[in-house]
């Protein structure tokens, strides 16, 4: 189970990096966040609350990274209701 205030914290990066980025959003840009970004994406993804695919390499299929990481509309709704209106429209 993710941590509530972490799942936050990587909501506000990814809306964060969704507007400032022309570029996919992949999981090497959220791994400031914490040492296990990766597992911590797959379980949001698995919630609903992303969206993105898994990379995977090796015989095992094993995962390597996320990529074209964006908000679900789930997502959207709980990065809306921690942001106030005033501060979304910069």
């Amino acid at each position: 189970m993710v941590d509530e205030e972490l799942k936050r914290e990587i909501l506000k990066e990814i809306g964060k990096l969704s507007k400032e980025l022309s570029l996919p959003i992949h999981s090497e840009h959220l791994a400031h966040l914490s040492d296990d970004m990766l597992q911590i994406l797959i379980s949001l993804k698995d919630e609903g609350l992303i969206g993105g695919e898994v990379v995977r390499i090796g015989h095992g299929r094993a995962a390597h990274r996320m990529t074209n990481i964006r908000l679900t509309y789930n997502g959207l709704k709980i990065l809306h209701s921690l942001i106030p209106p005033f501060v979304r429209s910069r």
